[in-house]
């Protein structure tokens, strides 16, 4: 793969430039992200490049910058409205120049019937700021009948409850993972954070 048909030399050197912060370390690794997000457009996702999309619990936003380098334009990102993430992953939109939509773990700030498909990488896991059941109805509340949600890892398919909504709007469920013991994924130093 040739790294510079998605990302440009000045933005590598920012991003390397970033402050080491434990935990948040493997976002720095810009080879690892894109590959993890280029196989999943290329090999996972089975819509197509008119699907208006929701990166749920977006990070960095790798997977917004990716995608609209692949021609998936119709695309949104929302994560929790915290400082912590406002400060560590806000140099990374800005340095990506992806858009990140904030939410306060109570009414996403999107209208109802908007997204044809959710991507969820390790986030669905992490209740923050929210309860479990609006986590569920926001999600399903923004949705488009029929939409599909990629969920990862695995594991979490199996967790999500009967409910009324997603019953309802007839949401399905693709699970995907990534190569978790990709030392390319490893903090400096610090091996990998399980």
């Amino acid at each position: 793969m040739n790294y510079k048909d998605f990302i440009t030399d000045e933005q590598k050197e920012k991003i390397e430039n970033f402050p080491i912060e434990g935990r948040w370390n493997e976002f720095k690794n810009y080879r690892f992200n894109i590959d993890v997000w280029n196989k999943f457009w290329t090999e996972i996702y089975e819509g197509d490049e008119e699907d208006v999309i929701l990166d749920f619990g977006s990070g960095p936003a790798w997977d917004c910058f990716v995608a609209k380098k692949l021609g998936y334009e119709n695309f949104c990102n929302l994560d929790i409205d915290s400082e912590e993430v406002r400060k560590i992953f806000g140099r990374y939109h800005d340095t990506l120049g992806v858009d990140v939509k904030f939410w306060d773990g109570k009414t996403m700030p999107f209208e109802d019937n908007m997204f044809n498909t959710i991507v969820a990488k390790a986030s669905i896991s992490k209740l923050r700021q929210t309860e479990w059941d609006t986590l569920l109805s926001e999600l399903a509340r923004v949705c488009k009948k029929g939409a599909t949600w990629y969920i990862s890892p695995p594991y979490m398919v199996s967790r999500i409850p009967e409910h009324n909504l997603i019953k309802e709007k007839e949401i399905t469920f693709q699970s995907w993972d990534w190569n978790r013991d990709d030392k390319r994924n490893w903090g400096p130093g610090k091996g990998h954070a399980k």
